[in-house]
């Protein structure tokens, strides 16, 4: 059954967690790279009929009324740009049946508590960081669903009908009018995981994070929140 015939059912499980950090013997990285190992265990819905989730929400939940599929795959590892790491965490969760519009929530809790964590515990060098994924989901076909259970559509998902998830630009208005501000405390640039030398101009979000222009100005372009906070920032559309 195609992951895009199923609707995730209430909430969603997703863990991540650093496994390893090491140097390649054979290999000089010029940058930091991430290979993230995912299992995912998708419960499918057995049910031919809807239910009163009100009133049946025990029957709902019986292991008899689900199929129960665990599989693993792995990212191979790539540089730590947030956005092509995304897209290969997206392709990954559709080859393991995860619906495309429960990805984006997943991406954010493997991208930014854990592993760009990580990359600033250990950026005195390159290396390569391997990510445990775990994730748990429960599915039903769309057409079973019902309003009152209904689930979470968190990404919008591209007209091609690909499984990439379809980052929505901040408003162009708003980019032309990022603020610049003096750096006075050592801090990192979380996309590019370089530092901000101190007593130089970046770019100052609304939540108070400090970015270089370059970088933060490309992001923005492509997605409306802050890389670290998710703070949301007006979109075009909005």
């Amino acid at each position: 059954m195609a992951s895009e015939s199923l609707k995730v059912v209430g909430e969603t499980y997703c863990k991540a967690w650093l496994q390893q950090a090491f140097e390649p013997e054979n290999e000089s990285l010029p940058c930091t790279k991430f290979s993230v190992d995912v299992k995912a265990t998708v419960r499918r819905c057995l049910l031919q009929q809807p239910i009163d989730f009100n009133e049946d929400m025990s029957l709902f939940l019986e292991d008899d009324n689900w199929s129960v599929d665990e599989n693993e795959d792995t990212v191979e590892p790539l540089a730590n740009n947030p956005f092509d790491l995304a897209n290969a965490i997206s392709q990954t969760l559709s080859r393991l049946q995860v619906p495309s519009h429960a990805h984006q929530d997943m991406i954010d809790t493997i991208i930014l508590p854990e592993a760009f964590k990580a990359a600033r515990e250990h950026c005195g060098g390159p290396k390569v960081l391997r990510i445990a994924v775990r994730v748990d989901v429960y599915v039903a076909e769309k057409n079973y669903m019902e309003e009152e259970f209904g689930g979470t559509d968190v990404l919008e998902v591209e007209d091609d009908g690909s499984d990439q998830p379809a980052f929505v630009p901040a408003s162009r208005a708003f980019i032309e009018k990022l603020e610049r501000a003096r750096v006075e405390l050592s801090t990192m640039c979380s996309i590019c995981m370089e530092d901000i030398v101190v007593g130089s101009e970046a770019n100052r979000m609304p939540c108070s994070h400090f970015y270089h222009e370059g970088c933060i100005v490309e992001w923005l372009q492509k997605s409306r929140f802050c890389p670290l906070c998710r703070y949301s920032l007006p979109a075009d559309h909005d």
